[in-house]
């Protein structure tokens, strides 16, 4: 089997990702290869992916190149995760809007931000099918990238190629539902419809028992406004979700949205005006430039270390993505 990585210098989620698929049965032999066209960002990510593989005593081959074409020829499964014009790009999609009083707390998928980052996005997505069809056309898709829906849909209409789009959101949220019924997040069984980054959570249920009344009596005594002035430590603390903006939709509409609430607040009026102090009436944070260039930062960091030694057991993340590719290969059912 042979994935293809497109981004695969990416900090964040190459890491992640070939941690779970290196603890895989179905894709522990696989063939990764990992491009980019970042020089510096390949190598880093090469040594760590190396190592990881070591550590998990898995058979995986890690290779990297800067070639798509020969990175693409033959794949069984190319991963999509790429930021065309990076932190910079993205600097414009939030701070110009806000001139005219536009605020975003993610930016990455409706509003000018959205637009701007589809705009950027879409073409290359788009780009990389055609060539799929060319060099791998039986391959899967797999994307990571935002706008999750719109590339998704592009690649589908301009191409023959089937594709998936994975985003862990839901996955927060169900966690989320167990801390604050104090019930293990493994027995909620979540049934999901609609587009990233805004799902809707139709029913749930805790073991055989239907959770939207346990949700509304925990409203009817604590109110949607709970965890607002919640903190966690460190950078993390600006993703964390307070759940103000769900649960006060909920409360008032009888629907469960299954984003966190950075993005469920940007496609929804009133919820980042100035009257709602840009979010902050609800627990929000809008996230900055600054913000991303400090964890981008301290997750490098984290990898240099790792490469200076082990860093404990390595362990499964919530991520979807090995597990699916996985079953799609005849490893399981998903």
């Amino acid at each position: 089997m042979k994935i293809t990585f497109i981004g695969g210098g990416s900090v964040q989620w190459t890491p992640k990702l070939v941690t779970d698929m290196a603890l895989t049965e179905t894709l522990a032999d696989a063939e990764l290869v990992l491009h980019d066209i970042d020089t510096n960002a390949l190598d880093l990510l090469t040594r760590v992916c190396t190592k990881i593989v070591a550590q998990a005593e898995a058979n995986m081959q890690v290779e990297a190149t800067l070639d798509r074409a020969g990175a693409l020829q033959n794949a069984d499964f190319v991963i999509l995760c790429v930021a065309i014009g990076r932190l910079p790009a993205m600097r414009n999609d939030l701070e110009i809007p806000e001139r005219y009083g536009i605020n975003q707390s993610v930016g990455d998928t409706v509003g000018p931000g959205g637009l701007a980052r589809g705009l950027r996005h879409i073409p290359f997505a788009a780009q990389v099918a055609r060539e799929m069809e060319q060099l791998c056309p039986h391959a899967w898709l797999i994307n990571l990238t935002n706008p999750m829906t719109t590339i998704c849909r592009a690649v589908t209409h301009a191409t023959s190629i089937r594709t998936v789009g994975l985003c862990h959101e839901v996955t927060g949220v169900r966690c989320r539902l167990g801390e604050i019924l104090d019930v293990p997040e493994t027995t909620i069984e979540l049934e999901v419809a609609g587009i990233n980054h805004l799902p809707v959570i139709s029913n749930f249920r805790i073991g055989k028992e239907d959770g939207m009344p346990m949700l509304n009596a925990w409203l009817a005594e604590h109110g949607p406004l709970k965890f607002i002035d919640e903190h966690m430590p460190g950078i993390r603390d600006i993703f964390h979700d307070r759940l103000g903006v769900k649960l006060t939709l909920f409360q008032q509409l009888g629907v469960l949205f299954g984003a966190g609430d950075r993005h469920v607040a940007e496609f929804l009026a009133g919820f980042l005006t100035e009257a709602s102090g840009r979010g902050r009436h609800y627990g929000l944070v809008l996230t900055t430039i600054a913000h991303r260039e400090a964890l981008a930062q301290q997750r490098r960091a984290k990898l240099e270390e790792f490469l200076n030694g082990v860093l404990g057991d390595l362990q499964m993340s919530d991520e979807q993505l090995a597990p699916v590719i996985a079953a799609l290969a005849g490893g399981g059912g998903r």
